[in-house]
């Protein structure tokens, strides 16, 4: 599956359409976004007279990154557009043709000059490459006649590709009032033509629908399976004799091998008791899945207006049963793991979960903790994203005492991403590396505790960290001098990496958030850099600090130092970015750093 539209109402202000979607692995993809009057026209009245589509970028600071009014008005782009054969019928009609790296985004869609209608926005992948578009399925209130829902997709390549289509409704009833009671889709091609049509999911293709292993939870649900060459098809949700409530239209490639979640951010008016937002989720295959879910609200406003002050977050079963909740974000258990995938909302009020769930059917749940508004949902999977990492470990400062001084407190520190699941947990140890007498740990099973040296010399100690299945050292050099003694006694190296290891990329940590009010307008930027020491040569590891986002102009007293200060030019938000080098591997980590001014008004960054 290539692509799923959104179909919806497009009013003035911050009623817009919004189509959020994610891209996942580690290279970046060519998309095409289309802002569109709906494909089925002809059946739907009340379309958009003119689309004006814009770009975002995802995360803390929105940035708008492109927009387009009517496709033609872009030469390079329109010639792009035909060449792929998507060009839109009409010239009205916007459309984004964009090559965007691994992360989330969102599409706009408003009316010229404050027009309103009924808009499609789609997302489209016009690449092979092995990043991946991640999308999905959405809920909304369905009416009779034209208050239909619609959802649009497209299949791409050049081979047909088998998908699952659901309405559901009754299966909705366990967790929402005012369900849709009998739900029928109609899929259609591109040209309007009706290919296929459900009421009653077991009234046709039971069989083959049970032993996809989707089948619906309610046998009043409809569903069509179907195989479908390369193309644009609609889907029309509605009640059966002229019934409404409110439904939830899913399509699923099940081709796909191996099976992959797709799935599509939800922007909608989230509100309190029955009036929550609700996405579906849907699980194939025959392995465990793990997710990040988020319900984002806060980190909206810079965006939209009248966003949900305080989401809150459900996971639910088919059958109702609560699965997993969070209100704010950094209570959550995996707290750590979302930061470390970059997936952390940016709001402490926003709520967020790490879950792992067996295949099947489940429902997202978003409410406000302190009355509505608008709010966006986004499911991630993190098969491309969720790796596990070698433990970040520093073992802290050489030290140099004199005799009869012998004994030192040793601080290490180590960051873990919390895989693998089990242990989820990592296990600390210090030993001697080198030198003349034995160490004697007082607990060298933790972080901070003492050593004490048996007479004078050179010492390596080492602070070891294992997750359950990869491991970390990092050592350091304990002088004690003879009594008297200033010179200190010839440091012996420290012990090489073992027999046969293999290069890893250094562990970078460029700090914790920080905020500051002008007029300080600088900040120390504690960064942390470990490496194996290999490959060798060089044998050593370089870093710098550069700015990713926020007002031009942040100096540093010295970018090539983990350790530095940074100045900042003005009131903002902004990343900086911590990297290291070793001559083979390179890794970076990201710093928000968080410029207040000095009384009112609003920030510079982006």
């Amino acid at each position: 599956m290539v692509n799923l539209s959104t179909r919806g109402p497009v009013e003035r202000d911050d009623g817009l359409l919004i189509g959020g979607f994610v891209i996942g692995g580690t290279t970046p993809k060519t998309v095409l976004i289309r802002g569109l009057r709906p494909s089925l026209a002809g059946v739907v009245p009340g379309a958009l007279e003119d689309p004006w589509l814009e770009l975002y970028t995802g995360g803390e600071s929105p940035a708008r990154l492109t927009s387009n009014d009517q496709w033609q008005s872009q030469a390079a782009t329109a010639a792009a557009v035909q060449a792929v054969g998507l060009a839109p019928p009409d010239a009205r009609e916007a459309v984004i043709l964009a090559t965007l790296p691994p992360g989330p985004y969102t599409a706009l869609l408003r009316g010229v000059e404050g027009g309103t209608g009924i808009g499609l926005v789609e997302i489209i992948e016009v690449d092979t490459s092995r990043a991946w578009l991640a999308q999905g399925s959405g809920r909304s209130p369905v009416g009779t006649g034209d208050a239909v829902a619609i959802g649009g997709f497209t299949l791409a390549g050049t081979t047909p590709k088998t998908v699952l289509i659901r309405g559901l409704g009754p299966s909705l009833g366990s967790v929402l009032r005012g369900a849709l009671a009998d739900p029928q889709i109609r899929l259609f091609a591109g040209d309007g033509q009706e290919l296929a049509a459900n009421n009653n999911w077991q009234d046709t293709q039971a069989a083959e629908i049970l032993a996809s292993g989707m089948a619906p939870a309610h046998l009043l649900d409809a569903a069509i399976l179907t195989t479908l060459p390369p193309g644009a098809y609609s889907v029309i949700l509605s009640g059966v004799d002229g019934g409404s409530g409110v439904g939830l239209l899913e399509v699923q490639e099940i081709s796909a091998a191996p099976p992959r979640l797709i799935s599509l951010s939800n922007r909608a008016l989230a509100q309190t008791g029955e009036q929550s937002l609700i996405s579906g989720v849907l699980i194939q295959g025959d392995t465990l899945k793990t997710l990040v879910v988020r319900a984002l609200g806060p980190s909206l406003a810079g965006v939209l207006n009248g966003v949900l002050g305080d989401p809150r977050l459900r996971i639910l079963a088919a059958d109702g049963t609560e699965l997993a909740a969070n209100d704010q974000w950094a209570d959550a258990a995996g707290a750590a793991t979302l930061q470390a995938l970059g997936l952390a909302p940016t709001d402490p009020l926003e709520a967020a979960l790490l879950v792992t769930l067996p295949p099947g059917a489940y429902t997202v749940q978003v409410d406000g903790a302190n009355g509505g508004g608008l709010s966006l949902t986004d499911i991630h999977d993190t098969a491309n994203l969720l790796h596990n990492q070698r433990p970040q470990v520093h073992a802290g400062r050489g030290q140099t005492l004199t005799w009869p001084t012998n004994t030192v407190t040793l601080q290490g520190t180590v960051s873990d991403d919390g895989l693998p699941q089990p242990p989820g947990a990592v296990t600390v140890q210090w030993s001697q590396g080198s030198g003349p007498a034995s160490v004697v740990f007082a607990d060298p099973q933790a972080l901070q505790t003492t050593a004490t040296f048996p007479q004078a010399g050179s010492y390596w100690v080492q602070l070891s960290a294992d997750d359950g299945r990869l491991s970390a050292t990092d050592q350091i050099l304990l002088t004690v001098l003879a009594e008297g003694s200033t010179t200190p006694p010839p440091s012996p190296p420290p012990a090489p990496p073992p027999p046969g290891a293999t290069n890893q990329a250094p562990q970078v940590n460029a700090g914790n958030p920080q905020t500051i009010t002008l007029p300080t307008n600088s900040v120390t930027l504690n960064g942390v850099v470990t490496d194996d020491g290999l490959p060798n040569p060089p044998g050593a590891v370089t870093v710098g600090w550069s700015q990713i986002s926020g007002l031009a102009g942040v100096t540093w007293a010295n970018a090539a130092a983990a350790s530095t200060t940074a100045t900042f030019p003005g009131a903002g938000t902004y990343v900086l970015r911590l990297t290291a080098n070793d001559g083979a591997l390179i890794r970076t980590s990201d710093v928000t750093i968080t410029v207040n001014p000095a009384s009112g008004g609003g920030g510079g960054g982006g």
